[in-house]
């Protein structure tokens, strides 16, 4: 039993699939955004999905054209999509109402708590959950603690108010103090690229999980 949610991202492959759901995973996540690479074929998280039992299948499209998102959505029904850029309320009505709705905000050294609230507000009730990821601007923990870009109070503060995943680069002990946040939704790690087809060292991953076992 895991302390807290946890949403395994970028799957590229059967191996992270199969650990990860043994890890006891809420979600499994598939980018699907052709700006980033690699985009996993929709017959390959078919074949997937047919391996892995007790997880959501998340179409991770990020600011993928919306369009292209509509057209993925009716060829491979996930259970949860993943939004992020510009896609706001009005585009998240013309989902199925079958499917669930992670809303991901990448968080930028200049980003006010003001603006943030304002835009999780806006959302709040339409949403699952919201992704806040720190890493494409390499923010760590400690910087929070100093107040960059904002504080872990006001962590605390947006993760009482909201379902928050956080997605961030923590060692062992960060890790601990981000689950100490009250009411924390939960975390996103990534998979990654096999050395050969079947094998993978998880030694990391391992200790990740080692944290969070109650």
């Amino acid at each position: 039993m895991l302390k807290t949610k946890v949403k395994a991202s970028s799957i590229t492959n059967l191996t992270d699939a199969r650990y990860f759901a043994a890890m006891g995973v809420e979600w499994l996540g598939f980018n699907l955004n052709s700006k980033n690479t690699p985009v996993v074929p929709f017959e390959s998280i078919r074949e997937i999905e047919a391996w892995v039992e007790g997880v959501k299948i998340v179409a991770e499209y990020g600011d993928e054209s919306w369009d292209k998102i509509l057209e993925g959505v009716q060829e491979v029904i996930p259970n949860v999509v993943q939004l992020g850029g510009d896609h706001g309320v009005s585009e998240m009505m013309e989902l199925p109402a079958s499917v669930g709705i992670i809303k991901e905000i990448v968080i930028g050294r200049d980003i006010s708590i003001e603006s943030l609230l304002q835009q999780m507000e806006e959302m709040e009730g339409h949403v699952q959950a919201f992704s806040l990821n720190f890493s494409p601007n390499h923010i760590r923990w400690q910087e929070l603690e100093q107040g960059v870009p904002f504080s872990v109070q006001d962590l605390k503060n947006l993760t009482s108010k909201f379902p928050i995943l956080i997605e961030m680069n923590l060692g062992q002990e960060d890790l601990s103090k981000c689950l100490a946040l009250e009411n924390l939704e939960g975390l996103t790690v990534k998979g990654g690229e096999e050395e050969k087809v079947g094998f993978k060292s998880f030694q990391e991953l391992d200790d990740f999980f080692d944290v969070l076992m109650d």
